[in-house]
């Protein structure tokens, strides 16, 4: 097997690692990356629901808190978690709206890079 000189491992640098690089680049950008973005979008929209607890909230909105169970307990317990789960439900939408604007993000940035590369000539 002879040797490789110094210009076939030229050739086959530009064309392996430059040429199918950059075409395979839209390829893996909205395939695996994708998917990979999205992923990281639910988990961290499970991570807010974690966070505040709003389904539980609301699963126990007419439970009586720590186990009183008059009139005046469950009405207490009602009227406190009806005025937290306004608050839970803006910090939950605030947590999910910034990660679902990185995902826009993400899957918008090569048309912007286009665009801008494109503009400046």
């Amino acid at each position: 097997m002879p040797r490789d000189n110094i210009f076939t491992i030229i050739l086959n640098f530009i064309f392996k690692d430059l040429v199918l690089d950059i075409l395979n680049f839209p390829v893996w950008w909205y395939g695996k990356g994708l998917k990979e973005r999205w992923r990281f979008l639910v988990k961290n929209i499970k991570e807010a629901n974690r966070r505040t607890a709003l389904v539980l909230w609301l699963k126990n909105l007419f439970t009586p808190m720590y186990g009183y169970y008059d009139i005046w307990s469950r009405l207490i317990s009602f009227f406190m978690r009806l005025v937290l789960l306004p608050f839970k439900f803006i910090f939950f939408y605030l947590w999910s709206a910034f990660y679902f604007s990185i995902f826009l993000f993400y899957f918008f940035l090569p048309f912007l890079a286009a665009f801008m590369i494109l503009r400046s000539y």
